[in-house]
């Protein structure tokens, strides 16, 4: 008998050490990420991390750049795909519902608890939900913001930044005529997402709605939609914003700011590690809530997040790897490297109390399945309604045409 419990224990021993072997020299499980080109480099750093406490799991990065919407297309090209795919999903908060409908996405509600959820604020999670149910964990906060040159404004005599979108087009006009700048406002107006981003700001501030996502309402030919157009419009007459701003997107008009060739800039928080040092710190930033004296404004939400490709033969692993990226210190990390604004509330606390209520006074574009669509018709609209050549009348047709487009989009006959 205790031969017999010999042999048995030596082939087990046999077997663990096999099974060792095995573990040691298996080839790690590779995971896929795609994110935009800008974010590379922090987000190697977090891989790196990542693989040092998890070495049986690799993550590759694939970056594309994401001028018009580029690496979404990607995703949604890609991301239904049995094959060609990334396992981990990285994705502005406006795609959540069509991927969630579409089924691209896995539901995360039961792998994300009520311990997890309280890391972040609630809107942060509701970003990532739909119809109840969670498609995204929050990653990183976004929101308009509005910069300008502290200095400057107080050669012309102003204190504050401008809080109307009258002050605005004064403070613009008494600078030039000082010929303290070139031109005044500089925003994003080509035709792609970021021109979008900046219309739903200047509408909420005069007081109008794009789609109602409960009634599905359109508002785009309402009398606040047509006040929105004709300030942007004013902006281009008045020439407190240069013609070639029809062309610009964050990059370009970044650039014309830091040359010194405007006092305002709309752009979004990550602007802060590239004008923290210029014009020896005289850059500041509020939230973009500019607004008619009989309205409230809000800066857009462009938050990010995280969620997991429906046809990975991973998630588990793929879970990890969010529940990692997510976590208070990676977040640090990143936000440290990037200048983001972090979605874990710990990080967040470090933040200045100006983003932070900003967060949650930051608005929403049309959280609906048929976005992408409803993107593109009000993209080619205000392209058509902000040229120069375009009469104030022909504009205000044009926008009524965008809004009985959309709701044939949003409700076809049957």
């Amino acid at each position: 008998m205790k031969k017999h419990y010999w042999w048995v224990g030596g082939v087990a021993v046999l077997q663990i050490l096999i099974l060792g072997l095995l573990y040691f020299n298996w080839p790690p499980m590779v995971l896929t990420l795609l994110v935009p080109e800008s974010e590379k480099p922090a987000w190697q750093s977090l891989i790196t991390l990542f693989e040092a406490q998890h070495p049986k799991t690799k993550i590759q990065l694939i970056t594309a750049k994401n001028l018009g919407g580029f690496l979404t297309k990607q995703l949604k090209e890609g991301t239904c795909l049995p094959k060609g795919s990334p396992d981990i999903v990285y994705l502005d908060v406006i795609w959540v519902p069509e991927f969630a409908v579409r089924g691209c996405l896995q539901d995360l509600s039961k792998r994300f608890v009520p311990k997890m959820k309280s890391q972040f604020s609630p809107q942060a999670v509701r970003d990532g939900e739909y119809l109840g149910k969670s498609y995204r964990i929050p990653f990183r906060s976004d929101m308009g913001m509005l910069y300008y040159r502290s200095d400057l404004l107080n050669q012309a005599g102003y204190q504050h930044p401008p809080e109307t979108f009258t002050e605005l087009i004064e403070i613009s006009k008494t600078l030039k005529q000082k010929q303290l700048v070139e031109w005044g406002f500089l925003w994003q107006g080509d035709q792609y997402e970021g021109k979008i981003a900046t219309f739903v700001e200047v509408l909420r501030g005069h007081g109008g709605y794009w789609i109602d996502e409960k009634t599905r309402q359109v508002g785009l030919d309402q009398p606040q939609a047509i006040q929105a157009v004709q300030f942007l419009r004013t902006t281009l007459k008045s020439k407190v914003s240069p013609a070639n701003v029809l062309t610009f997107s964050e990059d370009e008009s970044l650039a014309q700011f830091r040359a010194g060739k405007s006092i305002f800039l709309r752009h979004w928080p990550r602007a802060r590690s590239f004008l923290a040092d210029d014009n020896n710190g005289a850059v500041k930033a509020v939230p973009m809530q500019l607004h008619t004296p009989a309205h409230q404004g809000g800066p857009c939400n462009g938050s990010w997040g995280l969620g997991i490709a429906k046809k990975t033969q991973h998630a588990d692993r793929a879970w990890k790897a969010i529940q990692f990226f997510t976590s208070e210190q990676a977040q640090r990390q990143f936000t440290q490297e990037t200048q983001f604004v972090p979605s874990h509330k710990a990080v967040l606390k470090q933040d200045s109390p100006e983003i932070q209520q900003a967060i949650t006074k930051a608005i929403f574009r049309p959280r609906i399945p048929e976005y992408d669509q409803a993107s593109e018709i009000l993209q080619a609209a205000l392209s058509q309604a902000l040229n120069p050549d375009t009469s104030d009348q022909e504009a205000q047709s044009i926008m009524k045409t965008a809004a009985q487009e959309t709701r044939q989009l949003l409700n076809p006959p049957s």
